[in-house]
């Protein structure tokens, strides 16, 4: 392990966390105390011999005294009532809610696979990726992620990564979102997900070249705001401000300029049973050291057919996106395009189908292309556990490979996260 200093801390401050409970402490609402007791006078003679040495006619006060006692007591039971119904423990509100994720993945192929590192990979099991997310809210007004990855860089070596840690400020005006930190922007559909919730193995070759082989997270802030006012066909636009380090197309860690990144996207129902949204995205920042300009755009497609019977067994899901590249790299330029196209059919409430075609341009060269096509089956055994079979085909100009076999075991544990997009359980 690259650093087993930093992942150990990690471990003791789980299993720190994980023994530091207070048995006092629980997650039942009706836990809460209700105070009960009614203050002593300010006499000191106390409750019983104030009411005797007063007779019979402080009964009125005596029972004033019962019944604001009663409506305090009222008044706590409304409180825990309305807590239980809200479905948030009271005591835990700002605890993190923790989910581990682990991807593991068998590839064989005919040619070599080479990682960064130069490492060949080709026919080997890998635990490609684990990660453990945390998420809760800051305070009322702030809530609070932070991602934890651990790639394998190399053969059993893995790293430890901040892969996105921000904070959201939700609702600042009216349809304004905030988030500062670290990241993943929104530059299309696919760069938003993860590894584990792809549905696919592999990212696009057009994504792995213009993005990068994971996608890009990066450091900055963004705003997203839902434009007022739009009726049945909303419209959303984004913003982020980041620094120009991680996406392939950028300088690199060496940039002294922010890149810029916008999208604006709606989606609307069409009939009664699917709905398509779609999306244009732009990004501009220093292609290198020397000053020069990289300039993207990028425009994508998703539609989605779910009948509307109640759990539904059958989904189909049709996605594309497409991008264009313009870029100077040591004074020369490079105007490249690429895209991908996907059909994802469930077949069942566990098995689903996938197909993807391929076609891109290279980032770094003015001629040449790849391409590719892949097939897949994902089977749900519960939706803490996938596993997944898949054949790609490769013609690329810079590799001796033509094809490869995989399989693939995501688990996920704790904390139950959100379905993607293509998921219909």
């Amino acid at each position: 392990m690259k650093n087993p200093t930093a992942f150990g801390l990690l471990l003791l401050t789980l299993s720190c966390s994980a023994m530091g409970v207070s048995p006092s402490t629980s997650l039942d609402p009706s836990a809460v105390p209700i105070d009960l007791t009614v203050a002593p006078p300010e006499d000191g003679m106390g409750f019983r011999g104030k009411v005797q040495g007063q007779g019979q006619g402080q009964d009125d006060e005596l029972s004033a005294l019962r019944a604001s006692a009663e409506e305090e007591a009222s008044r706590g039971m409304e409180k825990v009532q309305a807590a239980k119904k809200g479905g948030a423990p009271i005591l835990n509100a700002f605890n993190p809610r923790v989910t581990v994720f682990g991807d593991f993945i068998y590839t064989n192929a005919k040619g070599p696979i080479l990682n960064d590192a130069g490492d060949d990979i080709s026919d080997r099991a890998s635990l490609r990726e684990g990660e453990l997310d945390f998420r809760a809210d800051i305070d009322p007004v702030a809530k609070g992620v932070a991602i934890l990855s651990f790639p394998e860089e190399r053969p059993g070596e893995y790293a430890v990564e901040a892969e996105e840690m921000y904070v959201l400020l939700p609702g600042v005006t009216e349809g304004l979102d905030l988030k500062v930190g670290r990241f993943r922007p929104a530059f299309g559909t696919d760069n938003l997900l993860h590894t584990h919730d792809l549905p696919w193995t592999d990212r696009p070759l057009v994504v792995q070249e213009f993005l990068g082989d994971e996608g890009f997270g990066e450091t900055g802030a963004e705003a997203k705001y839902l434009v007022p006012g739009t009726g049945s066909v909303p419209v959303e636009l984004r913003y982020a401000l980041v620094n120009g380090e991680s996406a392939a197309v950028l300088s690199g860690s060496g940039s002294h300029n922010q890149a810029h990144l916008g999208r604006i996207s709606t989606f609307f129902d069409v009939g009664d049973a699917s709905f398509l949204q779609l999306g244009t995205s732009g990004m501009y920042g220093e292609s290198d050291l020397q000053g020069g300009e990289t300039k993207m755009l990028a425009i994508d497609l998703l539609y989605k057919w779910r009948p509307k019977e109640e759990r539904a067994l059958h989904s189909l899901v049709v996605q594309a996106e497409g991008f264009y590249l313009d870029r100077d790299l040591n004074g020369s330029p490079v105007k490249s395009y690429g895209m991908y196209a996907t059909l994802l059919w469930q077949q069942s409430r566990d098995l689903y189908f996938g197909v993807r075609g391929d076609w891109t341009q290279f980032a770094d060269l003015d001629s040449g292309h790849a391409q590719a096509a892949s097939i897949w089956a994902s089977y749900y055994t519960s939706e803490f556990l996938r596993f997944r079979l898949g054949f790609e085909a490769l013609d690329d100009s810079r590799k001796q490979l033509d094809w490869t076999a995989f399989f693939q075991m995501t688990f996920v544990f704790g904390s139950h996260p959100a379905e993607p997009y293509w998921v219909n359980r």
